[in-house]
């Protein structure tokens, strides 16, 4: 999958919403690859943002990383 990737996009720390907003308007500047960054965040919104990027990723055919955590 990494291979034929031609935008891969990392996170910034940033509030969560404009983190969902940032990865819908990549994905359709045409991203391959999204993944999720973010040092300072809790770990529950952490993984609260997670599974809201995931959905929108894969509905959108991208693979999703995660830094850090499982």
């Amino acid at each position: 999958m990494l291979a034929p990737a031609r935008l891969y996009a990392i996170t910034p720390a940033a509030e969560p919403d404009a983190i969902v907003r940032l990865v819908g308007a990549v994905l359709r500047g045409g991203a391959d690859v999204i993944q999720l960054r973010h040092k300072s965040l809790a770990r529950g919104a952490f993984l609260e943002l997670a599974r809201r990027l995931v959905a929108i990723v894969h509905d959108a055919g991208c693979l999703f990383i995660v830094n850090d955590h499982l």
